[in-house]
């Protein structure tokens, strides 16, 4: 799909996946060859945002990373997942009045509610709803 639109768009870029064993393997390899920016998937999402050089506000308020941009030799970290979660539903529904409800049973609560039913859904998506205001509680 990324190289579909680099063709399309006649943008010189390939995106290949790049496997790496750890944060510093995947930054020495990025370095090394030059790299412009990366997807970052799991499990390097959090140990990358502790290596980066710049991290932007929302991601640091998530603790995770899931793009990077290399700008003048500096890494700098972003994350997307939030809007990508919230966006959407926010389009369909409004939020207002939910509460962010992290719950380890399988259950739904009997009152409204923001559920994610992942660890990276919920990092990525709590933060975001608790800045809109939402009221994050257990259960």
């Amino acid at each position: 799909m990324h190289n579909a639109a680099f063709r399309a768009l006649r943008f010189d870029a390939v995106y290949i996946p790049l496997p790496a064993k750890s944060a510093d393997d995947f930054i020495a390899f990025g370095k090394a060859v030059g790299i412009s920016g990366a997807s970052v998937t799991i499990p390097h999402k959090v140990s990358l945002f502790e290596r980066l050089d710049e991290v932007y506000a929302g991601a640091r308020r998530i603790g995770a990373i899931n793009t990077i941009r290399v700008e003048g030799g500096r890494w700098v970290g972003n994350n997307t997942d939030a809007g990508g979660f919230l966006e959407p539903l926010q389009e369909r529904l409004s939020l207002e009045g939910l509460r962010a409800l992290r719950s380890r049973r399988r259950r739904l609560p009997r009152a409204p509610s923001l559920t994610p039913w992942r660890r990276a859904t919920a990092r990525c998506a709590f933060t975001p709803a608790i800045g809109l205001g939402q009221k994050p509680s257990r259960c």
